[in-house]
């Protein structure tokens, strides 16, 4: 197992700090409340289910906008700064969602400003400071970094719902407000990036310390590939996500009950960023990814067929593929692309991967109003996985790398 104890020695810290602000950034609390939520503005408010999912395509609007220069604002100012403020703000947004939505204008409108101010606290902030912390344990490190995602994905579901059931879903609101800020003081506490990681072209070439490769341009071929890949594993998965507890719901279950039963995707989650961390240290990461993107259109298949009988076998696959995919991104743009231009490269494809992220709740949310159920849905999300489980067989080679020296230099 490729694990340095000189890169967790040097920045452990960071790294748990990094797990905080990204179990309580834009991209856990989105996914993983949104379905807890959609229950309770359709019962307060009536809308329809596609509606209340385009909460996600209003967000996506500022993200695809935004994340590419928030990328390229970490790449200037470090993670630090960017991460912690943005945490503040969207704390803020969830007190003024808890006081002021109360029709379809406000709703559009907050979920807007929401999703503006949180741009910041994607995963494109906090993994630029753990590339620049590990590198031979660059894998394992991603994953537990992105381990608070699936925290968030285990915890809220419980007990959200159980919150949002006794006392209403605006003191839930608050209650997401008060997590929120405190991650903020955390990050800005604990976050920051190496000194030594991100140097200029002169100081590289003098202390040998960066990658000495002619790297993959962000409009190459690799880049747009794994541009596809993505958005394709987006859609497939996280409309699921959003969608999973109003299967349950409709399958007869009572919300706390689908909450502890849905909590099955975030124990797959966590579960799926170590071991795929782990392996895309050890072997091929688009070998790895075939075999999870494969194994996740097999589980849903049988989920479609015999379905709740086998929810648990559905939730697995979920949360495992959620698991892979964000470490794959993260893990696969240091690997092919300059460390220097890392937060405007993965920017760029987290712009595409949340355009995905946020198409596929929109689009499973009308195939259930026309159709009634979510059979088509299913079989959107199966074929989305095997396509993009071929595409990402295209992959190259990584760039040869010179490992003669790890971060951070020594002084």
């Amino acid at each position: 197992m490729r694990v340095s104890k000189k890169e967790f020695g040097q920045g452990g810290i960071v790294l748990l700090a990094c797990f905080v602000g990204i179990g309580v950034g834009f991209s856990s609390l989105n996914y993983y409340t949104a379905g807890i939520f959609l229950t309770a503005y359709e019962n307060e408010f009536g809308w329809s289910r596609s509606l209340i999912s385009a909460q996600g395509l209003v967000g996506v609007i500022a993200l695809i906008v935004l994340s590419p220069i928030v990328g390229g604002l970490i790449d200037r100012v470090g993670t630090r700064i960017v991460a912690s403020a943005s945490l503040f703000l969207y704390g803020l947004s969830f007190l003024l969602i808890s006081k002021y939505l109360d029709s379809v204008a406000s709703f559009l409108i907050l979920s807007l400003v929401s999703a503006v101010v949180a741009s910041g606290s994607t995963p494109v902030t906090f993994t630029k400071s753990i590339t620049g912390w590990f590198d031979k344990s660059r894998g394992v490190a991603l994953g537990i970094g992105l381990v608070g995602t699936g925290i968030t994905a285990f915890i809220a579901p419980i007990y959200l719902t159980r919150l949002i059931e006794q006392e209403g879903w605006r003191y839930g609101a608050i209650c997401l407000s008060v997590v929120v800020l405190t991650g903020a003081i955390i990050v800005a506490i604990f976050v920051r990036d190496n000194p030594n990681a991100f140097l200029d072209g002169r100081q590289l070439k003098r202390q040998t310390m960066e990658r000495t490769i002619a790297t993959y341009s962000r409009f190459s071929n690799v880049f747009w590939l794994l541009a596809l890949v993505f958005f394709l594993v987006a859609f497939a998965v996280s409309g699921l996500i959003v969608h999973f507890i109003p299967m349950l719901v409709d399958s007869g279950l009572s919300l706390e009950e689908a909450g502890r039963f849905a909590a099955v995707i975030g124990i797959a989650v966590i579960i799926g960023r170590l071991l795929i961390g782990f392996l895309i240290d050890n072997f091929f990461a688009p070998r790895v990814a075939f075999v999870v993107f494969i194994a996740a259109a097999i589980a849903l298949t049988i989920f479609s067929i015999y379905g709740q009988r086998v929810g648990i076998l559905a939730a697995l696959a979920i949360g495992l593929t959620m698991g892979a995919e964000v470490d794959l991104i993260s893990f696969l743009t240091s690997r092919y692309f300059n460390l220097k231009s890392y937060g405007k490269t993965y920017g760029a494809l987290y712009s595409i991967f949340i355009v995905g992220a946020a198409a596929s709740p929109v689009l499973m949310g009308a195939l259930f109003d026309s159709y009634g159920s979510y059979s088509k849905a299913l079989l959107a999300s199966i074929l989305a996985l095997i396509f993009s489980a071929v595409a990402i067989l295209f992959l190259p080679k990584y760039p040869e790398v010179n490992h003669e020296r790890t971060y951070p230099l020594s002084r």
